[in-house]
């Protein structure tokens, strides 16, 4: 069991010799960028209470962060428990391991629980540091507090993971094959998400600009912080250590809570263990019982169609892809609103133009970075993309043309708000839109080109895509919205907004031209030499 406990921890924290160095590093990059932003979120939100909220003391603001803290552990927890508990993916492999059953499920448990600790060590030290710095309280003995606070606050997120896994995994198991309502429930939380994102930063927005916050802001602020900060919730057990108050008993009362909850847990939840473990090694004759029918379609539409049912039944695409091309418009609303605000008051009325096509184009290039995994997809299926008698350059056309049409939608849905609500002008809307349409393909063809460069056509155990060229694309989306966002800012006050148009227009054209002449030139014979 030990054994097994150790092999899984390298697999998932240690160092893979045969990994890419440049995905390694690149990974790294883009976890610190992560971690900074969230780090300065909570300093500057810290100032911002305790400058304005009364209630809004060092004690209570850190119950507030470690109810976070903990909240995001149950919910990593749960995840965890779901995919190396309940629907592990090499289920097969390791039942053929001379272990039992009940050894392989409490060494999963331990290593949830280990994988906790590493997590809470990742977020809580660096978080409650730059909190007691915001909050001018840092010296040795709040430190000190925020170590041993620290060492026990995955206790109470692994036995809360433990207990609300179960009912996710029978809910999770009712919508298995119901892909459109957990499409649609996964929107709902992303944009509900977004909103409280947008809720923090108007509040930050406000204090900025206005240098206070308003009254309601004010009370609702000072009744989630009195609410927090009761003995009822242990969050604020966490807070006592932190601050060295009472720090025995509240120690005891987490080690307490941990013992018999996770035992309770335990008991529970191995019945069920089993059952999910006998199902699953006897589940292997249940697959193509469906009978379909075949139809008769053109090429283009039987491969069209072909790729859309591609990305639903991967839940990175169905989720990540199709989930925030649809959650966009609401997400460019709010982001447009806060811009909106901001940039009336320092700047005036000019700035509107600008933050919508910074904001339209940072989010055309979100979604239409999934083109860099349209080759990837196919996994160890590419052998047969390369027998049916269609050119490799319509089937990446095809694929292209797919993505493309999805931001096209989301890009319509977008600008059809924000020209409604007056964010802009329709000549603007116009002007955007033609921009983005070409800023889109070239997205999406840039994409194309770069799959086709470095395609990874092995799946994961659990068949979804580990593709960094999408995390690039990203980031290549990020430096393009933000240089055409600061054009469209500081160009107008310097030459005429016709010149602006049209010079943001070239550019855009360029972008696509260059990529589609690459790609049109190219791609039969670079996917020719693609090997599985």
């Amino acid at each position: 069991m030990l054994e097994f406990i150790r092999l899984q921890m390298k697999l998932r924290w240690g160092r893979d010799k045969g990994a890419d160095k440049k995905n390694a590093v690149l990974t790294g990059i883009i976890g610190f960028i992560v971690i900074l932003v969230l780090l300065a979120l909570v300093f500057v939100f810290t100032f911002v209470l305790q400058g304005n909220v009364s209630d809004a003391t060092a004690k209570r603001i850190s119950v507030f962060y470690i109810t976070a803290i903990e909240v995001c552990l149950t919910l990593v927890g749960v995840s965890m428990l779901l995919k190396m508990l309940y629907r592990p993916a090499d289920m097969k492999i390791t039942a053929r391991f001379p272990i039992t059953s009940f050894k392989m499920y409490i060494a999963n448990v331990i290593l949830v629980f280990l994988n906790l600790c590493i997590y809470s060590f990742i977020a809580f030290l660096p978080m409650m540091t730059v909190f007691a710095f915001a909050a001018q309280i840092l010296d040795w003995a709040i430190f000190g507090g925020i170590v041993l606070s620290m060492l026990f606050s995955p206790l109470v997120p692994f036995v809360l993971s433990m207990l609300i896994s179960i009912p996710v995994l029978f809910v999770m198991s009712f919508l298995e094959n119901r892909n459109i309502i957990k499409l649609v429930l996964f929107i709902v939380i992303l944009a509900a998400g977004f909103v409280l994102y947008d809720y923090l930063l108007n509040i930050l927005a406000d204090y900025f600009i206005n240098k206070n916050m308003n009254s309601d802001t004010m009370d609702v602020w000072s009744r989630i912080l009195l609410t927090l900060d009761t003995k009822r919730n242990l969050s604020a057990w966490l807070s006592d250590i932190l601050f060295l108050k009472s720090a025995w008993i509240a120690i005891g009362l987490h080690i307490a809570v941990f013992v018999v909850g996770a035992a309770a847990c335990i008991a529970l939840a191995k019945p069920v263990y089993d059952s999910v473990r006998r199902k699953m090694l006897e589940s292997g004759n249940g697959a193509f019982r469906r009978r379909t029918q075949c139809t008769d379609r053109g090429v283009f539409s039987a491969m069209f169609i072909h790729e859309f049912k591609e990305i639903l039944r991967t839940r990175t695409y169905a989720y990540f892809y199709l989930g925030i091309a649809i959650a966009t418009p609401v997400m460019v609303f709010f982001c447009n609103r806060l811009a909106y605000e901001a940039g009336m008051a320092q700047v005036g009325q000019g700035i509107n133009f600008g933050a919508s096509m910074l904001v339209v184009t940072a989010f055309m290039a979100m979604i239409s970075s999934f083109s860099a995994a349209s080759i990837s997809r196919e996994g160890h299926r590419i052998f047969i993309t390369k027998m049916i008698p269609v050119s490799f350059r319509r089937q990446l056309t095809i694929k292209g043309l797919l993505n493309f049409l999805v931001s096209v939608g989301a890009l319509t849905v977008s600008l059809i708000i924000i020209a409604s609500l007056e964010f802009i002008t329709p000549v603007q809307c116009i002007i955007i839109a033609l921009v983005e349409l070409l800023l889109t393909g070239g997205f999406v063809l840039n994409g194309l080109n770069r799959n086709l460069k470095r395609p990874n056509v092995r799946l994961c155990s659990n068949g979804e895509i580990n593709e960094i060229n999408v995390t690039v694309m990203m980031l290549i989306g990020i430096f393009i919205s933000a240089a055409v966002g600061l054009m469209a800012i500081i160009l107008p006050f310097f030459i005429n907004i016709i010149i602006v148009y049209a010079l943001l227009f070239i550019l855009s054209a360029l972008y696509a031209v260059s990529h589609f002449l690459f790609f049109w030139y190219t791609a039969q014979n670079r996917y020719e030499q693609i090997e599985e």
